[in-house]
């Protein structure tokens, strides 16, 4: 009974979301089609149009098949009539990647991005460059570090005291920063209230002058 009930709610699940990104793509769609009306695009930019709805459309088609892979496949493979142990290990495997490939397809503009920046690099790599960025990021950083700290061995220079160092110097230059943008914003609020009072005491001394 609890399977059942499990099911059905997976069931709503995965229709609600297919029903809300057709929806969504839809409404873009429409939109951009409005706004096709009153530009001024050649013809030979034509197919170039409705960029937007299309991306959302790739996306949409790639979220909501996470959604069948990892739930109605397995679903299939576990209660279908004189089920193997093969159907079985199909089932097991995909029923927990649901979080995975939504990771891919969220990802997959930045990697999209990386692989014009950077032709003749496979998707793959995109994916391991973009994931791992940070990490990657940090290791070149601490190899910099190490080298010259190695060059400056003689003094006693120590890689490690180099990245706090360098951390430190970091943290300090945007501590500065946000100094800087909060006194041009106080600057800034100061100034109208300063012309304000001068006005004020001219239309004062005007009065003043017209009594007389």
């Amino acid at each position: 009974v609890y399977q059942f009930i499990f099911w059905i709610i997976v069931s709503v699940i995965t229709l609600f979301c297919t029903g809300s990104m057709v929806g969504i793509y839809l409404s873009v769609y429409l939109q951009e089609r409005r706004m096709a009306r009153y530009s001024f695009e050649d013809e030979d930019d034509a197919g170039e149009g409705y960029k937007e709805s299309k991306r959302i459309r790739n996306t949409m088609i790639l979220y909501t098949s996470s959604f069948y892979i990892c739930w109605i496949i397995p679903f299939m493979c576990w209660y279908v009539p004189h089920s193997t142990p093969a159907l079985y290990i199909i089932g097991d495997f995909f029923f927990p990647l649901m979080g995975f490939f939504h990771m891919l397809v969220f990802t997959l503009p930045k990697c999209v991005k990386y692989q014009n920046e950077n032709p003749r690099t496979s998707i793959v790599v995109c994916y391991f460059f973009v994931i791992f960025q940070n990490q990657i990021d940090f290791v070149k950083r601490v190899i910099i570090v190490k080298k010259g700290a190695d060059l400056n061995n003689a003094s006693g220079v120590d890689a490690n005291s180099c990245i706090f160092e360098n951390h430190n110097q970091s943290l300090n230059t945007e501590n500065m920063a946000t100094t800087l943008n909060s006194q041009n914003n106080s600057s800034q609020i100061i100034v109208p209230v300063s012309e304000e009072g001068n006005s004020i005491q001219q239309a004062e001394s005007d009065a003043i002058a017209s009594s007389f």
